[in-house]
């Protein structure tokens, strides 16, 4: 036994070594290359005094950014960048919702049910009737006799509210999750939980059709500029371009993670996603086409995109929001999908 078996050691010492220095060098080679999943750069970083930013909206005209978190607190700046005020703290509930009105009105929804408001210029906290359900969606109807606010809520109602009273109905869905209304007011587009779109017509108070296209829950809708068609997509990342008029499914398309975050501009469709990408795609000739993406480096739990098309601002879950160059990176992520 000692006459081969002190051989055999030495021959797995010095195998052990070889392997030992060949492991060495590559990581000397490897590691001395450049990251190829180097996140890209931000055009500038927002802080606030808040934490796990979660949900992001834009005034309508463009100069006011707000954030919500999952503590409760609501943020705005006054772009293009002055500091953070929290113009609300309240239940310490997740933000469900996070919108701007036509006129100035920044309304946030949270898990517990509260409905809060600040209107602009001041941005004057004021408490808003609320069903007591989660707030997941919300537009406004501005062109009708009166004023009119749709909710859509987590448990599948939507509720009517006007200054002269307060309507519920089903909608369709176990929750709502994204609603669209048509340019001349009359057609509620919804999205929900179970992946279904739904029109509703809002004059006779009817359902007018429904579509089936998703195999999962629909984060996001978005109105092409001319209000002709518009864009569901869903947590498989799957994007769908429809006729809004014939309810009619057009395109398809689809990326690698989930879409959390969808805005269209007049130029391009930016989606924003789980995988951290920012993904900006072409959609002409009714087809939809990746042009390219940016690696943010971290997951995007919401996005918004200013009127120029140009800039883009992410939450990603922490204290900041982050602003991005919506044109191709200078490195290999602007082909990556």
């Amino acid at each position: 036994m000692k006459k081969y078996g002190q051989p055999e050691k030495i021959r797995v010492v010095v195998g052990s070594a070889v392997v030992g220095a060949l492991a060495a060098m590559l990581l000397f080679v490897f590691g001395s290359l450049p990251d190829a999943d180097t996140p890209d750069e931000p055009l500038r970083v927002l802080k606030s005094d808040a934490e796990v930013l979660t949900k992001l909206s834009l005034s309508n005209d463009g100069n006011t950014l707000a954030a919500a978190s999952a503590n409760g607190e609501v943020v705005v700046w006054r772009l293009p960048g002055q500091r953070s005020i929290i113009v609300g703290r309240a239940t310490g509930s997740a933000a469900t919702m996070l919108t701007w009105s036509p006129d100035g009105l920044l309304l946030s929804g949270d898990s517990s049910g509260l409905l809060r408001g600040w209107q602009q210029p001041d941005l004057k906290e004021s408490r808003i009737d609320s069903p007591q359900v989660p707030v997941t969606a919300c537009v406004f109807r501005q062109k009708t006799a009166q004023k009119q606010m749709l909710l859509g809520l987590s448990d599948g109602r939507v509720v009517q509210i006007d200054p002269s009273e307060t309507k519920l109905r089903d909608s369709g869905h176990r929750g709502v999750k994204a609603m669209l209304i048509s340019s001349d007011q009359t057609v509620l587009i919804s999205a929900g939980s179970e992946g279904k779109l739904i029109w509703y017509d809002m004059k006779l108070d009817n359902v007018l059709g429904t579509a089936s296209e998703h195999d999962t829950e629909i984060a996001a809708l978005a109105w092409s500029p001319d209000g002709i068609k518009f864009i569901s997509a869903d947590w498989n990342g799957e994007l769908r371009l429809w006729d809004a008029n014939k309810r009619k499914l057009i395109a398809s398309a689809a990326q690698p993670d989930a879409v959390s975050a969808m805005a269209w501009t007049a130029e391009q469709l930016v989606t924003g996603s789980w995988d951290g990408r920012i993904r900006v795609w072409n959609v002409a000739s009714n087809q939809i086409e990746l042009a390219f993406s940016i690696d943010t480096g971290q997951p995007i739990h919401s996005l918004v995109v200013e009127s120029s098309g140009e800039t883009a601002f992410t939450v990603s879950g922490d204290r900041s929001v982050r602003a991005w160059a919506l044109s191709p990176p200078a490195t290999d992520s602007a082909i990556t999908p």
